[in-house]
């Protein structure tokens, strides 16, 4: 709401005041997955169910409040990073979600204007498999 056309300046600046974006993620987010996270094998399947509805809400937040758009992207990689960390079995399906992390993370680099090295970082994490690339994003931070 704070983002609609109608609100004021003032209004449209409080979620960068009070880091909303980042209590979003912070506390609404890793916090449950850490939880989960610790008790993994057992808690893999709500885990996983978590994150669908998390990747859900925040990529219809990417469409109704674009103005957080990378933001928002940085999240649905570090959601799809979690589902590519936590998959165990299918070697096929790993790959799938480690090539989605990489392009919600491109993807955010590419629309950034800012401090990119941490999304450097988490391609580096993910390109475990990939010496080569490994060193070339961890150059990159």
């Amino acid at each position: 709401m704070t983002q609609h056309p109608s609100a004021s300046s003032s209004v449209r600046r409080l979620p960068k005041k009070h880091d909303v974006l980042a209590r979003y993620w912070k506390y609404g987010i890793v916090s449950l997955l850490e939880y989960f996270r610790q008790r993994l094998p057992i808690s893999q399947p709500h885990m996983q169910s978590f994150i669908y509805g998390a990747y859900t809400l925040t990529s219809v937040l990417l469409q109704d409040v674009p103005v957080f758009q990378a933001v928002w992207m940085e999240c649905l990689g570090d959601l799809v990073r979690y589902l590519y960390a936590i998959e165990e079995n299918d070697a096929e399906s790993k790959e799938h979600w480690r090539l989605m992390a990489s392009e919600w993370y491109l993807r955010t680099i590419d629309t950034s204007h800012g401090a990119v090295g941490r999304l450097y970082h988490h391609l580096g994490i993910i390109s475990k498999n990939d010496p080569i690339m490994q060193l070339f994003y961890y150059a990159k931070r």
